[in-house]
């Protein structure tokens, strides 16, 4: 069912797996152990060897036969991730007074993540939807305490940066399907442009200067916006099935999630400077 891949290949694609939790974590860092009183940008990404996730990365390379309209593929495909963002909503809201320690935070932050990525591997639709669920569920839990500061910090601030990330994903999402040809002249530079966004993220939980280059928040919300289009021209390429339909909303979600945390911080950022 699954051709076989040479090891650059997988690699760059492993890498990028690596990279869109990445920009997530690094972000959780700098809000629970920085302390800041407005976390910043980039989510708590613990940068780890490309081999640890590099399993998952064959999605975007299946070949096979379709099992379903292109269609009804789209349609689970959103089904799942309207999922997603609803389980992540419910469990940010009973999470918003949690104060995590170190552990915590490794633990449904980065390592049940982990896992639910591994168990994504599985080419079963169901223990690939479990995985899912593995990873929105506690990437809820650990935003929920930091949302809630921007609440407190800016009424409003988290719906209106919902709704601006919901109209873009829907653009960009379209322009994936719309512009094939140019999404796949790109893959190379966006790859290069989000591995450069994860270190300057490293270097800015030791160099505090780095957090207010506004700049930044911008060029990574552009990335995560062109990964959007990236990943549904990928999708677009792969066998309609109900399996892979679930594996590429793990993706999506993580697109979608750190452009939602960019935003987030610009809003902020931008309503901090009128104040």
């Amino acid at each position: 069912m699954l051709k076989k891949h040479d090891k650059s290949t997988l690699k760059k694609n492993g890498m990028e797996i690596i990279c869109h939790p990445s920009a997530f974590w690094l972000y959780v860092m700098e809000e629970h152990i920085v302390k800041t009183p407005i976390a910043a940008n980039n989510l708590i990404h613990i940068w780890r060897s490309g081999e640890i996730l590099m399993p998952k990365s064959d999605v975007f390379d299946r070949t096979g036969n379709d099992v379903m309209t292109r269609g009804a593929f789209y349609l689970v495909l959103g089904c799942v991730l309207t999922w997603g963002f609803v389980a992540t909503y419910i469990v940010a809201e009973s999470t918003s007074g949690w104060q995590p320690s170190l552990w915590e935070i490794l633990g449904w932050g980065l390592a049940v993540p982990i896992v639910g990525i591994l168990l994504s591997i599985s080419s079963n639709a169901f223990v690939s939807f479990i995985g899912f669920n593995c990873v929105v569920i506690p990437l809820g839990a650990i935003l929920g305490p930091v949302l809630a500061k921007y609440n407190l910090a800016y009424p409003g601030l988290v719906v209106d940066a919902a709704s601006l990330t919901a109209a873009v994903t829907g653009i960009m999402a379209v322009t994936g399907l719309m512009f094939p040809s140019f999404y796949k002249s790109i893959g190379g530079a966006l790859f290069g442009a989000l591995s450069c966004l994860v270190i300057v993220s490293l270097l800015s939980l030791f160099i505090p200067a780095l957090q207010h280059f506004t700049i930044i928040h911008y060029i990574a919300a552009g990335i995560f916006a062109l990964y959007i289009g990236f990943d549904m021209y990928r999708a677009s390429t792969i066998p309609a099935t109900l399996d892979n339909a679930v594996d590429v909303a793990i993706s999506l979600y993580l697109d979608i999630i750190n452009l939602f945390l960019q935003i987030l911080k610009i809003l902020a950022e931008s309503q901090g400077s009128d104040d």
